[in-house]
This record gives structure tokens, sequence and C-alpha cells, in this order.
């Protein structure tokens, strides 16, 4: 990729973060659910609270039901390698093309698919959804069954997320690695 190229994009990520990303610590940074799309910084206003109400602390903790360890055993969703497995099979790739365009190990991909326990970190689990092109919401679906989620106060997140949300079908994870070093952020998979 040109300079030129690179600038334009930086430039655009840079724009996007600047646009979703909430930094508590700052005094100007003030979500107002009322007025905003989720996750939007506005400026600090007089219909804005600084800080959300507090609740009350409970007295008693709830009486679980009876039948409570059923209820969530019955709710429980597919583990990530199984989803993992099913992402791939659907999207009509194989294990090789996936944790090659991810940049993991294939002993730890074979890992992650062969063990129900394992849980990969939350950058493997981003590598592997940008190798398997999935799009913002199966992104999101993705991180949940591995038990993360983009979050709006991590630039890292933020330039993921722009990449996934404005790829137009063009995923490349040398790219986004590139992008996140410019931005001083974690790298996704194992850089060759």
């Amino acid at each position: 990729m040109e300079n030129i190229e690179k600038t334009n994009l930086y430039e655009k990520v840079s724009s996007y973060i600047r646009l979703y990303y909430f930094n508590p610590e700052e005094e100007s940074s003030v979500v107002c659910e009322s007025e905003a799309p989720s996750y939007s910084r506005y400026s600090e206003s007089k219909a804005c609270k600084e800080e959300p109400p507090t609740r009350g602390r409970q007295k008693y903790a709830p009486k679980l039901p009876s039948d409570f360890s059923s209820s969530v055993i019955d709710r429980l969703e597919d583990s990530f390698g199984t989803l993992l497995i099913r992402h791939i099979r659907d999207k009509g790739k194989t294990n090789a093309d996936v944790y090659k365009d991810a940049n993991i190990d294939r002993r730890l991909f074979s890992k992650i698919i062969s063990n129900d326990g394992y849980s990969p970190t939350k950058g493997t689990v981003l590598a592997l959804a940008i190798a398997l092109k999935l799009n913002l919401d199966e992104t999101t679906s993705f991180l949940k069954s591995a038990g993360y989620a983009l979050s709006h106060s991590s630039k890292a997140d933020l330039v993921v997320e722009y990449f996934i949300d404005n790829a137009d079908g063009n995923y490349n994870i040398d790219v986004v690695n590139d992008a996140l070093e410019y931005f001083g952020q974690p790298t996704l998979g194992s850089r060759l």
C-alpha cells in the first residue's frame, strides 16, 4: 500500500476514533443517553449528568428458583470452537485458509476447535473474525461466544471495528495490523 493511500486510510480511522472514542478520564467526555445513539461522545451540556445515578444496594439476595441449574443449562450457547467451525463451513473456507488468513499458528487453531473449554485471547478472536470476513453483527456475536465485546473505550477495538464496518469485502489482517501499529495498539494474530 502506498504512503499516500495509508495516510488517507489512517485519517479516516482517526476520524472514526474521534467520533466514537469515549475516555471517562477526560472531563468533557459525557454520554447523553437521551440525546445520542449508543456509544457516541458528546460535550457536556446542561441536560447531561456527569455520573449515572447510583442504585441503592440490595439488602437481600434474590431467591433462586428451584430449577435454576436446569434453566441455565437450557440457555447455554454453543462453544466458541463450535461457532468457529460453523462459520468456516458457512463461508466455504478450509481450516488452513482461516488460520493462515488470521496469522495464527496451526497448533493454536487446532487447540481452539478441539477443546470446548479453551478460551482464546480477544486478539485471536478478532483475527479469526477478520479471516472469516464476518460483518459487525457476526463479529459481535463471535466475540460474545468467547466472552468478549468490542468497546468504544478501546482505541484498538475502534480500529478493528472501523475495518470490519468499512471493509467493503476487503478484509486483510496485514492492513489492520499496520493501522493498529500506526495508532500504537497491539496487533492481531502472530505477526510474521
